[in-house]
């Protein structure tokens, strides 16, 4: 009902140089791979690369060398137990030295040796309220990283079965950077229609009394479509299993971003033990429920300034520096868009399609010996194949010819 008179003429010609770009890259270094390949060992195999797999794949060969070559340097912190009474009860308490790493070992002996035998005194007390906003509306990143974190679905997967849900005519288009809920959308008739499916009742029915239903909104907008949301629509068909999991986080979603922020106030208290510096912090949570607050504690400190405590011991403990961790199939994602390698609607195929060509394999993604190989020959002959700059600058000229700049 509210079609374009128009259509957009830029975004169309930016799409087709896209396509046209993909291929003449894809198909002619895909080509000279493959033969480059058959010369050496006389056997055929499609060794696909692109403007976007070639960066991608160097990304995990490159991480899997940090791990490789990673050498654990030691560290030391400190740690020490003073004692505090609460309800006429004698406890323990553990506070930290402010330096978190300690690289010489003797000099954190020495920090132990002049502390003994001497008082924590509280020199400070640090009070800070915060504020915790409900969450943003999905896009398709979002979506993906979620259904990873709770049900391990990967994020080609979780796409394949938003979609389904789109055609299903359940959820809005899935393929979207936006964090933004337009109000044409008519929230309240999409709460009320959500209202008759059981398992949403007790949160929808609270927000329908709201006289206003105003969303959170993310900084993220998308042109062409707004955050993914429920229709309100029930389903002639019934869901499987994994389609009512992703259906069921995108609800959730929608009904969390008309809640109300949570709010606290976080305590960090400083010690002076000599002339050597221990802190301790705690978060006070403030709840809403049915209008009223409710405190949650974390620990309890209710000290004073120039209170002085005894010192029952210290703790020393050695810890070592840890190598990155592997990618997998989120943090992976993470890095494209942190790279600016590919959109929101190819990164999650091109992880599966570098994977389907054993490029990468597993749930800790790891790159295989013929990942290697292909890099480390790229890298000789030919490394602006792998470079991020490269197609950050072609999605620069893309995005110029959908403005109508260039």
């Amino acid at each position: 009902s509210n079609m374009e008179k128009y259509i957009n003429i830029d975004l169309a010609i930016a799409g087709r140089t896209r396509h046209a770009i993909d291929f003449l890259y894809g198909i002619n270094i895909s080509k000279a791979l493959s033969m480059a390949f058959m010369s050496y060992s006389n056997k055929y195999r499609t060794l696909s690369i692109g403007r976007v797999q070639g960066p991608t794949i160097s990304y995990v060969v490159e991480n899997d060398l940090q791990i490789e070559t990673h050498v654990p340097l030691p560290f030391w912190r400190i740690s020490a137990y003073i004692e505090t009474k609460e309800n006429e009860k004698t406890k323990w308490l553990k506070i930290g030295y402010r330096k978190e790493k300690i690289i010489k070992k003797k000099e954190a002996k020495d920090i132990v040796k002049n502390c003994k035998g001497k008082k924590a005194i509280i020199s400070k007390i640090n009070k800070n309220n915060f504020k915790i906003s409900p969450p943003v509306p999905f896009n398709l990143s979002e979506l993906q990283k979620k259904a990873f974190k709770l049900h391990r679905f990967n994020p080609y997967k979780t796409l394949n079965i938003a979609e389904k849900l789109y055609l299903k005519a359940l959820i809005s288009y899935p393929r979207t950077t936006s964090q933004k809920l337009p109000s044409v959308i008519n929230y309240r008739k999409i709460i009320s229609d959500l209202n008759k499916q059981q398992e949403f009742t007790q949160i929808t029915s609270s927000l329908l009394k709201k006289k206003k239903l105003s969303p959170v909104q993310g900084k993220i907008s998308d042109s062409a479509h707004p955050a993914i949301y429920p229709t309100g629509k029930i389903s002639k068909f019934q869901l499987s299993n994994s389609e009512k999991k992703i259906f069921d986080l995108i609800v959730i979603r929608f009904l969390e971003v008309f809640g109300k922020p949570i709010t606290g106030e976080t305590i960090v208290i400083h010690f002076n033990i000599g002339k050597y510096k221990f802190s301790i912090s705690s978060k006070k949570i403030k709840k809403h429920i049915n209008g009223k607050h409710k405190e949650e504690n974390g620990k309890h400190l209710n000290f004073q300034i120039a209170e002085k405590f005894n010192v029952k011991r210290f703790k020393i403990k050695e810890d070592f520096e840890t190598a990155p961790s592997p990618f997998n199939q989120i943090t992976l994602i993470e890095k494209m868009e942190k790279e600016n390698v590919g959109t929101k609607s190819t990164r999650a195929n091109i992880i599966q399609t570098i994977t389907d060509r054993t490029y990468i394999e597993g749930n800790k993604l790891k790159s295989t010996p013929l990942a290697r190989a292909l890099v480390e020959v790229l890298q000789i002959h030919s490394p602006l194949i792998l470079s991020s700059k490269m197609t950050r600058k072609m999605e620069k000229q893309l995005e110029e010819i959908e403005n109508r700049k260039t």
